[in-house]
């Protein structure tokens, strides 16, 4: 009968730890799913900014070409290019 008893007590500790194992894991797959989506949002947003300091670079380029040809057709209406 002993040894029933602690064949029954040592299989209700395996079970116990099985069971807090499994939490555990799936406590830590939750986690590691919202790391995922975390860093997706972050890649998403990366791409996104880069494709907003494209365009603004875009947008300086063509405002410094504008300017360049304004500058230079007032220069050449006035006579001379300043060095």
């Amino acid at each position: 009968m002993n040894l029933s008893l602690s064949a029954f007590l040592f299989q209700q500790d395996l079970d116990a730890e099985f069971t807090a194992a499994r939490l555990l894991i799936s406590k830590m797959k939750g986690e590691i799913l919202t790391v995922i989506d975390k860093a997706k949002e972050a890649e998403t947003n990366l791409t996104d900014q880069h494709k907003i300091i494209e365009q603004k670079e875009k947008e300086l380029h063509e405002y410094r070409n504008s300017l360049n040809h304004l500058f230079l057709s007032n220069s050449s209406k006035i006579g001379a290019v300043p060095t």
